[in-house]
């Protein structure tokens, strides 16, 4: 039985970029849900509260 390393490289490096974009992923949903998603949602909800409100009371915040 022979080694072959080229292609046990190939699939070693083929592994290690799936795991790679695996981390990313997960790093940038993390980022999306704990940081980015609140902060939008909260500035559409002061967006629609200040719709709400009456012309005259706009002013104060």
């Amino acid at each position: 039985m022979r080694f072959y390393s080229k292609k046990v490289f190939k699939f070693a490096g083929e592994v290690s970029g799936c795991v790679v974009m695996g981390i990313v992923s997960a790093a940038t949903q993390t980022l999306w849900y704990r940081i980015a998603e609140p902060k939008i949602l909260n500035a559409m909800d002061k967006n629609e509260a200040k719709r709400k409100q009456p012309i005259g009371f706009r002013g104060e915040s």
